[in-house]
């Protein structure tokens, strides 16, 4: 078996380095997300209303951290900036569903468990958020 250290440096070697600030990214919207979920929900926040602030708030640190370390994108006008915007919006609503809808069945699936039906909800929407902002959001002019 090969060292992990070794694994994880010949891995990073080899992947885009768009890929890792994104996973850096991801890490840090999750972060949000998660963490502010956490806090509100031992506040005493419904877990429903906590998570669905919880997401509201990590979808808008996820705009501007995708477009300025990510993707590196700078739009030309202030016109081409709104349409990015509401592009990234519309992969976000996309993306809300299976987050908004997932996260409740999920918790009756495995019993009452919200921060494993959280996670789930989390990488699933994370993989979805990366495809979408690629090929859709922040894609290369050609």
């Amino acid at each position: 078996m090969k060292n992990p250290v070794i694994f994880a440096r010949e891995l990073y070697a080899k992947l885009p380095r768009e890929t890792i600030r994104y996973v850096i990214a991801g890490v840090l919207t999750t972060l949000v997300d998660y963490g502010l979920f956490m806090l509100l929900t031992a506040l005493g926040t419904p877990d429903n209303a906590a998570n669905k602030i919880s997401i509201a708030t990590a979808v808008l640190f996820a705009y501007f951290i995708n477009k300025l370390y990510v993707f590196r994108r700078h739009a030309d006008s202030l016109g081409a900036l709104v349409f990015e915007f509401i592009k990234f919006m519309a992969g976000r609503v996309l993306t809300a569903l299976p987050e908004v809808f997932g996260y409740p069945l999920l918790l009756r699936l495995i019993g009452g468990h919200e921060n494993i039906a959280k996670g789930i909800t989390i990488v699933v929407v994370f993989i979805l958020n990366y495809i979408i902002s690629k090929l859709f959001v922040f894609r290369k002019s050609k």
